[in-house]
């Protein structure tokens, strides 16, 4: 996660890439990656509450919300996207990150990945502030989706 959260690109090329290394931790740590969004369900999720797993987990959880946040209100300062409640969104993208990657399909009909990256096109879509350049920003993102590993 740190390596994506430190690259040299614009704010939303870092939450797509943010976003792949997600999908990578909770495909190669499965049960840690359950018990961490499952732990955004309650205060403690399913560690008792006394215990120094929670409290790392807590603070792991408030760390990436922040950088979230900031990574969200540093694309509106540089115009990538239109003025919105970035703890909401914030919260919103968490949210649906840990549900689309912990979600089973019995029938294996779809891909966790291909989910991210229609989530992350749409939030673009709908905050993107293109100033008459969308192919541009289109070519942007989708190249740091193939890059994050969200697209094939």
């Amino acid at each position: 996660m740190s390596t994506a959260w430190s690259l040299d690109a614009s704010p939303l090329q870092r939450l797509i890439a943010v976003a792949g290394a997600t999908l990578r931790f909770s495909r190669t740590h499965r049960a840690l990656f359950e018990a961490i969004a499952l732990s955004y369900l309650s205060p403690a999720g399913v560690f008792p509450v006394d215990t120094e797993a929670a409290a790392a987990i807590e603070r792991r959880r408030r760390q990436q919300l922040r950088r979230i946040v900031d990574s969200l209100d540093e694309a509106i300062e540089c115009g990538e996207i239109y003025p919105c409640d970035t703890s909401a969104a914030a919260h919103f993208l968490v949210a649906s990150w840990a549900g689309v990657l912990t979600m089973t399909d019995p029938h294996g009909l779809s891909d966790p990945g291909a989910a991210l990256a229609l989530g992350i096109r749409g939030l673009i879509a709908g905050l993107a502030v293109d100033g008459g350049r969308a192919d541009e920003l289109v070519d942007r993102y989708e190249h740091a989706l193939a890059a994050a590993g969200l697209v094939r």
